[in-house]
């Protein structure tokens, strides 16, 4: 998951979402989905947490 770029795990978790709303999966797959979407969310997470850290020493740098 490393390699993903913000888009791609944002579009992956969307897919995952919509998979959800379609009521076609098994209990397995349902629970596979949310664990894979739970770590693409906390992946999301961390690399917004990233981008704000470096508008935050940007704007410290303009001081």
């Amino acid at each position: 998951m490393k390699n993903l770029t913000f888009e791609e795990a944002a579009k992956k978790l969307d897919q995952l979402i919509q998979s959800f709303n379609k009521n076609d999966l098994t209990l397995d797959e349902a629970i596979a989905n949310y664990e894979e979407g739970v770590k693409l969310h906390q992946y999301c997470e961390g690399l917004l947490a990233e981008a704000s850290n470096k508008f935050q020493e940007i704007n410290e740098n303009l001081k």
